[in-house]
């Protein structure tokens, strides 16, 4: 370090220090209030050392005379009582943009001693004060005797190694030293002149100057940004680097070089779409496997594969690259070895390339969610491009047009473990944002499903069998053939039903359903799958693609999600092999109405125009206004509700001239590409194009284009495109029509911007937010933000919607009809019709039996009352409409019906489950459903207050009349129920360690985006 001449302004500190100054005394270094004053009291009671320093520098600021009075101080008995000196105090102030602290002294208060009232304040006098500030203050100033105010001023200036500051050099001669380097040098230089002068007794004048260099030559190096103050440069004119510019900011110390940076073992290049590999795997390049390395401790299990490995070498796949002794000893096998160096025991490390298999991790940038980081296996293969699976590509938003994307090796055991647990993409399918999937069946695979699951689709042997070979998990036998004679036909139906696990699953497909309540409607679109076989529907974007309870979704929560993952890869396969064989393609006849439709659309189109000019009319004869509106705004809506209606009218037109089997009507009746405006503006009207959302405003001379005249306001003049995109449009409405898609990017790119820079400071503002292991949300500190995640507890990927909100709409005579056993009112008859008579029999002659149903019946009543008020209050906004439904942690609807299913219900037969026994099970259920252990107050309220509406809700499914009389359930159906919904429950529980404040930032971070 340099010791300096003279002690010099810290300019980090110089705000403190004058607060600190204006507090004590010039003379006699004491707090210059009174003890005994209020303020003085408030001050020192302040918890915050900051907040007190301010608060005694605002009671201060006025006292223009020491008026301290203090007892004896311990720590200084040579001086006595310690009591003010009662001289006059000046007013200290910074000049701005400048080195100099200045005192002044009122006009009242003149310094005795005769000297100027206005005086600069030296570094060295200033430091004299602070030095004599007595310890029993310090804590009162917010200082103690761990942290002395003179510190605030340097005396010793530190210097950072020559590894922070390296030298550049450019040949055997020349080198150039850095900005830090050559800010010490001059530091250095003036610093000794300094020691001279003063040593010389040279004229105040000179000491000043070279003091005030010193000063600037320390400030310009810690920032050289001030407001103010010359910028320093060196002999080029270039502005040095100061150290608060390396360390702030993107580019500085602490975001770019510490908090993230660059990596090792990392790859990235273009990716491309292969619907051949698996929806968890990425395809590497065999370029890239080669040069990347996993280290691979040797057992006795793997000794011999390692053993070729390291035979092979760095340059022949698979090899390896490295052998890591237990003595840390490191071979590289680049170099021609001894065999006995190529000797490999247990115990040592082999850093082998990456095979097919290992477990890396994938990711796109922009990184805006959990899901952009992905665990996938590797698969090595040709070409120099990684492969993805096109299920896989909606979470990272990724698509094939130039994106690249980024893998990273994991380096231990351990990391690879994580990326397995945690990270592989079937345990990130469904999303925490909004409890749905974000993968799904997409593009082709939609397509040849929805082709292949309908009623027309029938597969040959020889087709049949191929297709099977192509199912990853092979099935382990083929069904019965739908038809046997003439020739064995298998539906495509039954093709599909083989990649399916055995679930039971309900949907409606995309098409419009004619007859709602029809078992089978004749357009087959309902969809029902009972023990893994599709027995109706045709399946599309509904059933298979990303959306809640999607048959991705059932079978990720009812089975796993490897099944999941199997389901997709399995479609992917099947659906491949079939578009092969039978071929899908789009062409020009399918863009092509015919000749009467196209009367028809220009029909429609001179209709509103004539309706336009209508319009124009009357709005020159004095058109009635909208409320809200001028006359303008009236008549700009007018027309937009009349040219609208033109599009939609003319685009049905044209959808009903083309046949059911035209390529576009087939692709967006699956789903997989496109909607039926994309069509009309293919084959019918463009429509009008918004700028801002209103029709093309006027340029300079009253009109938007010089093709029109002035004071035109027709539709094609404002934007307007009667052509389709068949027809071709004309310069005019070409030119409109770049206006609408130009505000689309500019948007675009505004939005990339901002959207950004608010999910950085939401991450950054919730990033430290966990769930403890006592269930509750804690910041960094430890500090509580809630005590139960959610305010119940749950996963949110594990959450599924109940719709709707049961009981609450049932009137009473409903409520009465669904939940109340009307016991006394039948009598001995009670019962016939849905309990076996060993069961009937034992309930009668049970004495508490009635007193129990009734107990239950007024549970019901409560609950009902209960959600009322929580959701629907008395003269306010609902909080839920009931329809809407509410977010559960498993759905007991589906539950229910796979009990059915899976025991073979009869829903018309007699129950031998006993009304008591299913009050009993519930109760015991409710008991088991633990969100938080503990014993003590606050624990049982967050219990009550986390299972609360769960209760009501398995009460409200689970009441004995509905278990009994409308489910039919028997015993063991019941019984398998309750372990069901016991373990499910469990399992729905948000997992400690959580970082639920990152999820919530990134949940509505990345949706801005979009």
């Amino acid at each position: 370090n340099i010791t300096l001449a003279k002690p010099m302004l810290h300019f980090g500190y110089l705000r403190t220090m004058v607060n600190l100054l204006k507090c004590v005394c010039f003379h006699c270094s004491l707090i210059k209030l009174d003890p005994d004053d209020p303020k003085y009291r408030e001050a020192a009671a302040k918890r915050l050392p900051e907040h007190r320093l301010r608060m005694f520098a605002k009671a201060c600021a006025g006292k223009s005379i020491c008026e301290a009075k203090h007892g004896s101080d311990e720590l200084d008995e040579a001086h006595g009582a310690m009591s003010g000196c009662g001289k006059p105090q000046p007013k200290i102030y910074h000049e701005p943009h400048s080195f100099n602290l200045w005192i002044e002294y009122t006009s009242q208060s003149v310094d005795a001693e005769g000297a100027d009232r206005k005086q600069r304040l030296q570094p060295e006098d200033a430091r004299k004060i602070l030095c004599k500030i007595r310890e029993s203050q310090l804590h009162d100033l917010g200082f103690s005797a761990q942290s002395r105010p003179e510190w605030m001023l340097l005396t010793e200036f530190p210097i950072s190694p020559p590894a922070v500051r390296p030298a550049i050099t450019m040949d055997a001669v020349t080198k150039t030293e850095d900005h830090t380097t050559y800010m010490y040098n001059k530091i250095l230089i003036y610093n000794n002149k300094l020691k001279k002068a003063v040593a010389q007794q040279a004229a105040d004048s000179v000491i000043q100057d070279y003091s005030n260099l010193v000063q600037y030559h320390i400030v310009t190096l810690m920032d050289n940004e001030k407001n103010g103050i010359p910028k320093c440069k060196v002999r080029s004119g270039q502005p040095i680097k100061s150290i608060r510019e390396r360390i702030k900011g993107k580019g500085g110390r602490v975001r770019s070089n510490l908090m993230g940076k660059r990596v090792d073992f990392s790859a990235r290049t273009v990716i491309g779409g292969d619907s051949q590999i698996g929806m968890d795997e990425v395809g590497v390049p065999l370029s890239i496997a080669a040069n990347m390395t996993f280290p691979e401790r040797v057992t006795s299990y793997n000794q011999d594969i390692l053993k070729v490995l390291v035979a092979n070498g760095p340059d022949k796949y698979p090899g390896a690259k490295f052998i890591i002794r237990e003595d840390g000893t490191r071979i590289n096998l680049a170099f021609r070895r001894k065999d006995s160096e190529l000797f490999l025991q247990p115990g040592y490390i082999v850093e082998r390339h990456v095979l097919t298999n290992d477990v890396v991790l994938f990711n796109r940038q922009p990184t805006l969610h959990r899901m952009s980081m992905m665990g996938h296996r590797a698969r090595v293969m040709p070409f120099c491009t990684f492969r993805l699976n096109l299920s896989a590509t909606s979470p990272y938003n990724a698509d094939f047009d130039g994106d690249e994307m980024n893998l990273h090796v994991p380096q231990s055991v351990l990391s690879k473990s994580e990326l397995q647990e945690f990270m592989m993409v079937p345990k990130n399918i469904i999303s925490p944002k909004s409890n749905s999937p974000v993968m799904g069946i997409v593009q082709d695979s939609l397509l040849g499903i929805h082709l292949l699951t309908k009623r027309s689709t029938f597969l040959d042997k020889q087709f049949m069998m191929n297709a099977v070979m192509h199912i990853p998990t092979m099935p382990a036998q083929i069904p019965i053939p739908a038809i046997l004679k003439p020739e064995m036909l298998w539906t495509g139906k039954q093709l599909f039903s083989l990649v399916l696990p055995p679930v039971n699953f309900t949907a409606t497909s995309n098409e419009d359903i004619s007859e709602p309540d029809r078992f089978l409607p004749l357009a087959d679109t309902k969809v029902r799958i009972e023990k893994g076989n599709l027995h109706t529907g045709i399946i599309d974007k509904k059933s298979v693609g990303s959306s809640e309870n999607s048959l991705v979704h059932v079978i990720h929560n009812e089975f796993s999600p490897d099944w999941a993952r199997d389901l997709i890869n399995g479609i992917q396969r099947i659906t491949a092999f079939y578009l092969i064989n039978k071929g899908f393609s789009v062409g020009v006849q399918d863009t092509v109405a015919d000749v009467n439709t196209k009367k028809m659309i220009q029909e429609i189109i001179r209709r509103s125009y004539d309706s336009v000019d209508e319009l124009c009319n009357k709005a020159q004869e004095g058109l009635k206004r909208q409320p809200g509106k001028t006359v303008k705004e009236t008549f700009e809506a007018n027309i937009n509700k009349i040219l609208n209606k033109t599009r939609e009218d003319a685009g049905k037109r044209a959808q009903q001239s083309l046949t059911r089997s035209n390529s576009f009507k087939v692709m967006v009746s699956a789903g997989s590409k496109g909607s039926y405006l994309n069509i009309s503006q293919i084959t019918a009207v463009v429509g009008q194009q918004n700028v801002g959302g209103k029709r093309i405003p006027y340029g300079f001379r009253k009109r938007t284009l010089p093709h029109f005249t002035q004071d035109d306001y027709g539709p094609e003049s404002r934007g307007f495109v009667q052509n389709s995109y068949l027809e071709g449009l004309t310069p005019s409405e070409f030119f409109f029509h770049m206006s609408g898609g130009r505000e689309g990017l500019i948007d675009t790119a505004c939005k990339t911007a901002e959207t950004g820079y608010i999910q950085r400071k939401l991450v950054k503002a919730l990033e430290d937010l966990y769930v403890g292991y006592d269930a509750t949300v804690r910041d960094a500190q430890g500090r509580v933000v809630q005590f139960l995640y959610g305010e119940e507890g749950y996963d949110s990927t594990k959450m599924e919607s109940l719709r709707p909100l049961p009981l609450i709409n049932l009137d009473n005579a409903a409520r009465d009809k669904t939940y109340k056993h009307t016991w006394e009112e039948e009598g001995p008859e009670w019962g016939r019709e849905f309990l076996e008579p060993r069961v009937r029999e034992m309930l009668l002659q049970d004495p508490n039996a009635a007193t129990k149903l009734q107990e239950e019946y007024e549970a019901v009543k409560d609950n009902r009352e209960w959600l009322r008020k929580v959701f629907q209050p008395a003269g306010e906004i609902p909080f839920v409409h009931p329809m809407d439904g509410i977010k559960v942690p498993i759905n007991l609807v589906r539950l229910l019906d796979n009990a059915k299913i899976n025991f073979d219900i009869n829903p018309k037969g007699l129950s031998d489950l006993s009304p008591l026994e299913v009050i009993d099970g519930l109760d015991q259920l409710k008991k088991d459903l633990v969100v938080c252990r503990g014993f003590n107050s606050i624990h049982e309220e967050r219990q009550f207050n986390g299972t609360r509406l769960w209760n009501v809700i398995l009460q409200a499914f689970f009441a004995s009349k509905r278990v009994i009389c409308e489910y039919r359930l028997n015993a063991k159906a019941f019984q398998w129920l309750l372990g069901e919904v016991r373990q499910r429950y469990n399992s729905a529980q948000v997992p400690p360690g959580e970082m639920v404040g990152c999820i919530a930032a990134q949940s509505m971070g990345e949706p801005a985006t979009q």
